[in-house]
C-alpha cells in the first residue's frame, strides 16, 4: 500500500488474474476503492518503438526515463515512479480536474527536456 498523504491518495498494489478479482478482495478486505486499473508494462512497446524509429534514422525522445516509469526505488516509502507520476500528471489529483492521465504543467516541461536532449 502507498499513501501519498498530500494527495489524499492510497494506492493498494494487488495482484490478481482479473479486475473483478480484485474489487472482490478489496470488498471482502473491507477497503473501498474509486478505481481498479490494470498494470501494464510499457517496456515491450517503448523498446519497439525505440527500434522502429531508430531503423528510419529518426531520433526518440527518452520520456520513459525522464518519468522514472521503472525505477521502484522508495522515496519516503513510495516508490519513484509514483511519486513522478503523482507530480508531473494529474492522475493523483481529485476530481474535477483529476484523476487524469495527462500531464501537468511541469509534466509537460520534463517532456520537452527529453525532445531537446534527442534534437541535433
Amino acid at each position: 500500500m502507498i499513501f501519498l498523504p498530500e494527495e489524499e491518495t492510497c494506492f493498494h498494489l494487488y495482484e490478481a488474474a482479473s479486475v473483478g478479482d480484485v474489487r472482490e478482495a478489496a470488498t471482502r478486505a473491507g477497503i473501498g476503492c474509486e478505481r481498479v486499473a490494470d498494470a501494464v508494462d510499457v517496456v515491450p512497446l517503448n523498446d519497439t518503438f525505440d527500434a522502429t524509429y531508430a531503423a528510419a534514422g529518426d531520433p526518440v525522445a527518452d520520456v520513459m526515463s525522464a518519468f522514472a516509469v521503472t525505477d521502484f526505488t522508495p522515496v519516503d516509502g513510495t516508490p519513484l515512479d509514483v511519486l513522478r507520476e503523482c507530480q508531473w500528471t494529474w492522475i493523483c489529483t481529485p476530481p474535477p480536474l483529476g484523476p487524469d492521465i495527462h500531464a501537468n504543467t511541469d509534466g509537460y516541461g520534463v517532456i520537452a527536456q527529453a525532445f531537446e536532449d534527442v534534437l541535433p
